[in-house]
């Protein structure tokens, strides 16, 4: 069996060469604001949801 290969110490895509079109860009504002809003709810609603009763049918 033959030995496993080596990876170089520092291969091309980890921040040596990068195309400009496929690195993330930053998150707009409007989905800064929206997450914050939505862990919010989650953050009141999952209490809420452990106190409702289960039927079964």
């Amino acid at each position: 069996m033959a030995a496993p290969v080596k990876t170089p110490g520092k291969p091309l895509g980890r921040k040596g060469c990068q195309f400009v079109v496929l690195t993330a860009r930053a998150a707009p504002n409007t989905k800064i604001r929206m997450a914050a809003i939505l862990i919010t709810t989650i953050t009141l609603l999952v209490p809420a949801l452990s106190r409702t009763p289960i039927t079964r049918t």
